[in-house]
């Protein structure tokens, strides 16, 4: 059988114990009869994790498998590797109308950042490696908040309305930077895809936290995709709720609204494994694939199809 592995921490790969490769965000090929597979992350933050593989490889809660109709697609998610020892990388203090707040932000098993106020301590892990915590008091309408700002590799940035004197977490997003706008938060999220997306939004700390705008660029321009990733840059855009514009005919452009409502919430956009047809990519869904098939010509997409099981 063919196996495909994907997994956005790289990792060596190792089948009965012999060392077969490395697999990353680019798909790892394997051709096996089965046996144990295992995957050793290259970060060593991070712990092993291991399947059994036979006829029909099953998931299990570290490695999701999925039929593709033609091999098994695997993606390890690899936990936390459990430490005992402790280190301080930051603390602060904010003075809030609702009493003194306390953060701390600590290495121990993982990233923790804590809030104390009034008796109250409310506790959040970081899902990457922090060198440096900053923190800030920002009050809208009636509201009061105390950020946190988590930086290593990339940003965690964590809101708690302290408004009532109990923490509660208002905000959470993971990004490649911010900034402060008018008093609003600004929040970038680099993409690694064909046109080198960069996400924008745009937070308000009011009575509600809520994004007041949202934009996507790209380093890219859509003209300068060679023609064989079209497919992949177009469901790329639609991801990110991007301008669609572009990439579509005059047949289908009136319809360019629909297009996430027929495709539904996919969390990604693969190439296509070497069995399918090249005009198709692999949309990965928290719980599925789906395989969409497109047809180009002069540059546009004149036509979209979801394919299923019987088509391969």
């Amino acid at each position: 059988m063919t196996i495909y592995i994907l997994s956005g921490t790289p990792c060596a790969v190792k089948l009965d114990g012999k060392y077969v490769g490395r697999a990353s965000e680019n798909y790892k090929i394997l051709e096996t009869d089965g046996g144990f597979l295992e995957f050793e992350p290259l970060d060593s933050s991070y712990s092993s994790v291991c399947i059994i593989i036979g006829k029909e490889p099953k998931g299990t809660k570290d490695a999701r498998v999925f039929d593709i109709f033609g091999g098994f697609l695997i993606i390890p998610t690899f936990p936390r590797r459990l430490v005992t020892d402790y280190r301080e990388i930051g603390s602060g203090k904010l003075e809030t109308s609702a009493g003194t707040a306390l953060f701390k932000v600590v290495s121990e098993n993982g990233i923790k950042l804590s809030l104390s106020l009034n008796g109250y301590d409310v506790k959040e892990n970081s899902p990457f490696a922090v060198e440096e915590a900053k923190f800030t008091r920002v009050a809208g309408g009636r509201k009061e908040y105390a950020v946190a700002f988590l930086t290593g590799g990339r940003t965690l940035v964590v809101g708690f309305d302290v408004s009532l004197g109990k923490p509660t977490v208002a905000f959470r997003n993971a990004c490649d930077g911010y900034d402060f706008e008018k008093g609003n938060l600004v929040v970038y999220e680099k993409k690694n895809d064909v046109l080198g997306h960069t996400v924008e939004s745009v937070w308000n700390f009011a009575d509600t936290v809520s994004c007041v705008r949202y934009s996507v660029k790209s380093d890219r321009r859509r003209y300068s995709v060679p023609e064989k990733l079209i497919p992949l840059a177009f469901f790329e855009e639609i991801a990110l709720d991007g301008d669609l514009a572009p990439f579509l005919s005059p047949k289908l452009y009136g319809r360019r609204d629909e297009l996430a409502d027929f495709l539904g919430k996919f969390t990604a956009v693969l190439p296509p494994p070497h069995f399918a047809p090249e005009n198709t990519v692999l949309l990965l869904y928290r719980d599925k694939i789906q395989y969409a098939e497109t047809v180009v010509e002069k540059g546009l997409i004149t036509e979209i199809r979801l394919l299923d099981k019987s088509d391969f």
